[in-house]
């Protein structure tokens, strides 16, 4: 959102119905006894619509990490002691 830094997103699935798949058998390869099929599919989010929605927002200190060194830096400090 605008100052807390956080961040909403909408997702819809196949709002405008378009996903349809369609399977043709015999149409590349012959298949046994030259049969040939169309088989069009329809997936579950073409008959039933869904939408979520998801608000995250970062939290602790947004402030910069001065201060803190890596895990690299620790072990080079070891490994010279």
């Amino acid at each position: 959102m605008k100052n807390d830094g956080g961040t909403l997103q909408v997702y819809m699935t196949d709002i405008l119905r378009t996903t349809v798949y369609i399977n043709q058998y015999g149409a590349v390869a012959t298949e046994a006894f030259g049969l040939k099929s169309r088989v069009p599919y329809q997936p579950e989010s073409y008959r039933y619509q869904s939408i979520r929605v998801s608000y995250s927002r970062r939290f602790g200190s947004g402030g910069s990490r001065k201060g803190r060194s890596g895990g690299a830096g620790d072990e080079r400090g070891r490994i010279r002691e």
